[in-house]
């Protein structure tokens, strides 16, 4: 579901993106599509972290953490 949305968002700026460009107002759709690509990446990595040291837990290696 969460890819449906990304990929329904990812749509909806190149739309967005087309209208604002023919309105010599390119430089909006660059500011928005950064925000959007730092928070995914942001949400991305937390989790990736969050997972790694829960295995790193289960696996006893308690070094990683400090």
């Amino acid at each position: 579901m969460k890819m449906v949305l990304n990929i329904i968002v990812g749509s909806l700026f190149l739309v967005a993106s087309f209208f604002l460009y023919q309105n010599s107002l390119g430089a909006i759709p660059f500011l928005i599509g950064s925000i959007f690509l730092f928070f995914l990446v942001h949400k991305i990595h937390s989790t990736s972290e969050k997972e790694e040291k829960e295995n790193s837990v289960k696996n006893g290696d308690h070094h990683k953490n400090q």
